[in-house]
């Protein structure tokens, strides 16, 4: 099983291009980050509005739906979801050090560029979960 998965995992890697690898991520990540699990048309709206992941929010119910699968036996951010305020914006401090745990998390298949990419399109999401999850 495990060889089929790296081989699955090195294909993705090769052949998926970097837009559709953030958005997997993206949508993926967020679907952890959402207590009740339950992602409406509403809420794929509002993601795709702050993160501009896709011309057709469609394309995001399957990473939404396959989150648990993309993350399984990772150190996901369902961990680390108390940590993020959702009242405010998360201090510079907060940011940094929930973005280097997911950056640790984060399957190797889903990296669309280096850390400092990653990094800006995390602070994004996290300073508009409100908007995008409230």
């Amino acid at each position: 099983m495990s060889t089929l998965r790296g081989k699955i995992s090195l294909f993705i890697r090769r052949h998926l291009p970097d837009r559709t690898k953030r958005l997997i991520f993206i949508s993926s990540l967020i679907a952890n980050i959402k207590t009740d699990k339950e992602f409406d048309q509403k809420t794929l709206h509002k993601l795709n509005m702050v993160m501009q992941l896709a011309s057709n929010e469609s394309a995001l119910k399957l990473p939404v739906q396959l989150s648990h699968a993309i993350w399984h036996g990772r150190d996901t951010f369902e961990k680390y979801n108390s940590a993020i305020p959702t009242d405010h914006k998360p201090e510079k401090t907060t940011i940094a050090d929930i973005n280097h745990r997911i950056l640790e998390a984060m399957p190797s298949w889903l990296r669309y560029g280096d850390d400092a990419v990653i990094e800006k399109d995390l602070c994004l999401l996290f300073n508009n979960t409100q908007t995008v999850l409230g």
